[in-house]
């Protein structure tokens, strides 16, 4: 059988299950006596190694078949959980990382390290005892396991009243347990197949575990059923053991046994009512979600850009009929208004079904700060808050590196080591903050540490030193505005370099990436009190609201998201600080943009000027403008590539009328 076609699956799922062995595998290094951890790694062990055997990848079969072995060792008491264990454990998870890339890279899973890591969890076998087949392949050898377990369940009220009307219509009811192979791979999908073959000669009256938790693989190797059927018990047996990889069905017939306090009605349905289809509706529950190529997504969202549009030309059409009185075209409008209706809902669906949880990234941290912290010799915590905040897939994937960045940057030069931080009344282990939130349209995420802060001091002088500032403008500046020379390219004030960080790479890449998604980064720091570093990014990078805004006969759009008010400037109120032109608004002092002044359009005179206030984390800057143009819901283009070296614009898009207007980065501007 070719299963070459099933490869991106097996590569998708194996990988979601290293990052959950990755999660088990830290907690239970920390909670060793988690008895939950400690059956929920087994359990993804065992299905990682059945998938690497289905796939033919032996070495990979082989290497989680001995880690199996070791969580096996482990479940049953037989070897404790030290500190070399759980490193050894971790480089494991490291191999079959790299077996993974490996065999997407060359359909190989060879890797150097192989052979000495399967020996070294071969020494842990020994010292431990080895732990055979594992605990799965144990439990169908114990034949006091073998049995109907029908009767030892305490079945739902109304299960049993539909066993009594069976029994009267004359069907016989059994009880029935089955066991699959222990070599089965993906055993919800096996037992559906059972499921089909039963629903042929009978009907599923009560299932244990529930169908949901079964099409979940909340379940071990075995599943009971209540099952009437006008067959012979023989029948069923020899029906259902006929289904691959199912090693034995154990029947009985099944007598109901009277209560003596019957439970009440439940008001909702009861978990068997959503658990049991009828027989020709099982494959309604078992088909919930499916795993859809990003490619096709970006598809939908182009086409839905492209609606949008051309309802926006239709909107502009519109707004240009010389009768807006005339039926037909109060028709056409309302048309149009439903249409724009349709268009917003069929793109929040679109946005739905892209949007992710920021924890996908997340939780590739926690194992990195552990290795850091050992390798820096520092205690360190990592704690992280709005895991559940969603964001566009395409942002999503380009932020492991931004993140890991400034985390490795805390780490290094943020957090200090604890006999520096107990001299400074501080606790010994450091904290890392890793948060995300929702504000509007944008997701800020937040990465900060109690550590020493950042030295401004000495970041003003390395500034001077790299010719990005002059000691007359350094003064002009907050220290936070000095503390933005960090993202310079190359800037560092590390005094060695290290494995961690020095070369002064770090902060300009994440500076560079989140621009390039359309979010900004700042940075604010208290000495001794520790630094935080703001990231805040647009939900999605496909379609986004803005304020279309002119310059003599140039329409230009600039981000909602960006945007606090709209001021009226009197030239009288602006004045100068140092080299720029500042305004006084609300306890405020505002540096002003003249955007003709960039763009290099003849300067105008006015005693009143039309100001857009932007912000940027926690600066704001005035933007002047001729005239404000009115929203639209601009679909972003990306710019041709004579103009990629103009940083002042984001991207482009197409206006109701045809013509293009381009995107401001306001990040530019600042």
């Amino acid at each position: 059988m070719d299963m070459s076609q099933y490869l991106d699956m097996f590569l998708d799922e194996s990988n979601e299950h290293l990052q959950a062995l990755n999660e088990q595998i830290l907690s239970l290094e920390q909670h060793p006596e988690d008895e939950q951890a400690i059956h929920e790694i087994f359990r993804v062990a065992h299905t990682l190694k059945g998938m690497a055997g289905t796939m033919g990848f032996k070495k990979m079969q082989n290497l989680t078949h001995t880690m199996e072995n070791v969580f096996s060792n482990i479940r049953e008491g037989n070897q404790k959980v030290s500190s070399d264990l759980v490193d050894a454990l971790f480089n494991g998870l490291d191999i079959l990382e790299n077996m993974l890339q490996e065999i997407s890279d060359s359909g190989k899973d060879e890797q150097p390290e192989y052979e000495s890591t399967l020996k070294l969890f071969e020494g842990f076998l020994q010292k431990g005892g080895e732990g055979g087949k594992g605990g799965q392949e144990e439990a169908h050898e114990k034949k006091d396991e073998i049995r109907c377990k029908a009767g030892e369940i305490t079945w739902e009220e109304d299960i049993l009243t539909q066993i009594e009307n069976e029994k009267k219509d004359g069907h016989a009811v059994y009880g029935l347990t089955v066991f699959l192979s222990a070599r089965c791979v993906l055993k919800g999908a096996r037992a559906f197949l059972v499921y089909k073959a039963a629903n042929k000669i009978g009907k599923v009256l009560g299932s244990n575990p529930t169908m949901e938790q079964i099409e979940n693989e909340e379940f071990e190797l075995d599943f009971t059923w209540l099952f009437s059927t006008d067959q012979e018990k023989a029948e069923v047996k020899a029906t259902l053991e006929k289904v691959l990889e199912v090693e034995q069905v154990v029947i009985e017939p099944f007598e109901v046994k009277k209560k003596e306090e019957p439970k009440p009605a439940a008001p909702a349905p009861t978990q068997t009512e959503k658990a049991n289809p009828s027989p020709g509706k099982e494959t309604k529950n078992l088909t919930r979600s499916i795993r859809v190529d990003i490619e096709k997504l970006d598809g939908l969202m182009n086409q839905v850009s492209e609606l949008i549009i051309a309802k926006n030309s239709m909107t502009n059409l519109i707004q240009q009929v010389d009768n807006p009185k005339d039926p037909k075209q109060i028709m056409i409008r309302e048309t149009v208004e439903y249409m724009d209706r349709i268009t917003t809902g069929l793109h929040e669906s679109v946005m739905g079904v892209r949007m992710v949880p920021i924890d996908q990234v997340f939780q590739r941290f926690p194992r990195m700060i552990r290795d850091l912290s050992k390798s820096l010799n520092k205690k360190i915590q990592l704690v992280m808050e709005g895991g559940d905040t969603e964001l566009d897939r395409t942002v999503i994937d380009e932020l492991n590196d931004p993140l890991m960045h400034l985390l490795r940057n805390s780490c290094d030069h943020g957090i200090e080591g604890a006999e520096d931080r107990v001299n400074k009344n501080k606790p010994e282990e450091g904290t890392i903050l890793l948060n995300a939130s929702q504000q509007g349209d944008n997701v800020v995420i937040q990465v900060s540490d109690d550590g020493k802060g950042l030295d401004v001091e000495k970041i003003a002088k390395k500034s001077i030193e790299k010719n990005l500032a002059t000691e007359e403008q350094l003064k002009s500046l907050s220290d936070d505005e000095i503390v933005e020379f960090i993202f310079a390219p190359g800037f560092s004030t590390a005094d060695k370099i290290s494995e961690v960080s020095g070369r002064g790479v770090g902060l300009d890449v994440v500076k560079t990436k989140i621009e390039s998604l359309g979010g900004s980064i700042s940075a604010t720091t208290q000495k001794d009190h520790g630094s935080t570093f703001t990231i805040q990014l647009p939900l999605t990078l496909a379609i986004i609201q803005t304020l279309m805004i002119s310059l003599g006969e140039e329409k230009y759009a600039v981000s909602l998201n960006s945007i606090d008010i709209i001021e009226e400037i009197h030239t009288k109120d602006v004045k100068r600080l140092g080299q720029r032109k500042v305004i006084y608004l609300r306890d405020q002092v505002v540096p002003i943009v003249d955007l003709r002044e960039i763009m290099g359009y003849e300067p105008v005179d006015r005693d009143v000027n039309l100001a857009v206030i932007l912000h940027k984390g926690d600066r704001q800057r005035a933007l002047i403008v001729d005239n404000l143009e009115g929203q639209l819901d601009a679909v972003i283009k990306p710019l041709d590539s004579r103009l990629l070296n103009t940083k002042l614009f984001s991207g482009a898009t197409i206006l109701g009328d045809g013509n293009v207007a381009l995107i401001l980065d306001i990040n530019a501007l600042f």
